[in-house]
């Protein structure tokens, strides 16, 4: 059996996170559908903050377009997310690190992903032409999750985001600057009353100092070039637990593809801080 050579563990500065990244395991029954309701973030808590200070050392804007749709009402209908005008085929990418809840074709939704972060909130991700990611995989902010699409009720290649607590959602520009494609400099409040989740923002303000700061922290699909995000993806760092399968996944290829840029078989050993070549 093939091994790849072991190299030392890259150091990189230790994440900061709002909560444990205990192991999720969701049950087939919470992957089908977008809205679940039987999840509880609060734990008897009244309240969540979460600082977007904090958010920011892991958070991707998870595609570098122009908004073309408000969240709000449309009409008689509501539109429970914002949607973001995207390129046929381009990669979206996670907005923050945790586990895929759901990613199936669904209703208007088209092909859809839902992901459960570990600050309490989920993402919703909606119209691709391509999943790229399946229930129960382990993302981080910036993991290709999907290829952008038109998929379900869409006049349009884009990328429908949504952000929702207890199965509810909110706007998401409560949270993002569409306009700079980065989060608000404040804080998220999360509350419960009455068995309801409700949210609300402490802005404060959004400097030249807090997008320079962002735009060095944020991950390949943020305000960057298209070279600098194709460098960034060609190569993926080998964790604990990874498989070729899993890399294949979250990078859009084929361990076929994994084994013959990297000169290795399908039964090699992956030692933790050897990098793969994706691209």
């Amino acid at each position: 059996m093939a091994e790849l050579p072991k190299a030392e563990p890259i150091a990189e500065p230790a994440p900061i996170v709002l909560s444990p990244r205990t192991e999720i395991v969701f049950p087939e029954s919470e992957t089908q559908h977008v809205r679940l309701t039987n999840y509880n973030p609060f734990e008897g808590q009244s309240r969540i903050e979460l600082p977007t200070d904090i958010l920011a050392r892991e958070f991707c804007y998870p595609y570098p377009g122009k908004k073309i749709s408000p969240y709000g009402m449309r009409g008689r209908s509501m539109h429970t997310g914002v949607d973001i005008k995207a390129a046929p085929s381009d990669i979206i990418r996670a907005a923050f690190p945790g586990v895929v809840r759901m990613a199936k074709l669904y209703s208007g939704y088209g092909n859809v992903i839902v992901i459960r972060h570990y600050s309490g909130l989920e993402s919703v991700y909606a119209h691709n032409t391509k999943n790229l990611v399946g229930p129960n995989d382990v993302v981080e902010a910036g993991t290709p999750i999907a290829l952008a699409g038109r998929t379900g009720r869409a006049t349009t290649e884009h990328l429908h985001f949504e952000l929702r607590i207890m199965g509810e959602p909110f706007d998401p520009e409560l949270l993002l600057d569409t306009e700079h494609r980065c989060l608000r400099q404040g804080t998220l409040v999360l509350a419960m009353a009455n068995g309801k989740a409700t949210t609300s923002f402490t802005s404060g303000g959004t400097s030249p100092d807090w997008l320079a700061q962002q735009a060095g922290q944020m991950q390949p699909a943020s305000a960057v070039s298209e070279t600098t995000r194709t460098a960034a993806a060609s190569v993926h760092i080998v964790k604990k637990g990874d498989t070729l399968y899993q890399i294949a996944r979250r990078n859009g290829t084929t361990v076929a593809a994994l084994c013959r840029l990297n000169g290795i078989t399908e039964r090699s050993i992956l030692h933790p801080g050897v990098r793969i070549n994706v691209r």
